[in-house]
């Protein structure tokens, strides 16, 4: 059974919520008429308590009006030694390794799978950043779920070799993280 009270109220400190509690305002049913809450917050208790999901459906053309063909679905993974392994590294620098991607040149076309991973033994880096480079060239659109450490990557492998940055850039230029629509509350469901 999904709980609704001011305790369950996501983006809101506790600070918040007992005020509301102190308040006598604990149900979502007696939260749905104060005033002073947040639009996310107002979405939220609408969608547990009428038990339908919430769509902002202009904003989220607006964000898919972005979308262009060939579209790369992209994943990276990185790890983060203690004791730098390689001449250059700090401890706990963020060394990528491996990346997924999945290709659809059109709403049609079958997919095509790419990937990389490093050779053991070696900085994966500067053949991590020339492999990407390579495999999205052809990208109008990637694809990313919560593009932080990808975009926190790309930054770090552009400060370390010059002469990538600007195909680098290209490919940070084309990123379209797939996490802002919830994170907005464009879209969202009691579940969430």
């Amino acid at each position: 059974m999904l709980s609704v009270s001011v305790f369950d109220l996501t983006e809101m400190s506790l600070n918040e919520k007992m005020s509301f509690y102190d308040k006598g305002l604990l149900y979502f049913s007696e939260l749905i008429k104060v005033h002073e809450l947040k639009q996310s917050h107002k979405i939220q208790i609408q969608a547990a308590l009428y038990n339908r999901p919430h769509a902002d459906v202009k904003a989220l053309k607006d964000y898919l009006s972005d979308i262009r063909y060939p579209l790369f679905f992209l994943d990276m993974e990185a790890f983060m030694p203690a004791v730098p392994l390689f001449k250059g590294n700090k401890p706990y620098q963020h060394l990528p390794f491996l990346f997924s991607t999945h290709k659809k040149i059109s709403n049609d076309a079958a997919i095509e799978h790419y990937d990389f991973i490093a050779e053991t033994g070696m900085d994966p880096r500067r053949q991590f950043a020339l492999a990407l480079i390579q495999t999205l060239q052809e990208a109008e659109t990637i694809l990313i779920y919560d593009a932080k450490m990808e975009n926190q990557l790309l930054n770090a492998l552009k400060n370390e070799f010059y002469d990538l940055h600007d195909s680098l850039q290209k490919i940070q230029n084309k990123i379209i993280d797939l996490i802002i629509p919830f994170e907005n509350k464009w879209y969202y469901t009691k579940k969430m």
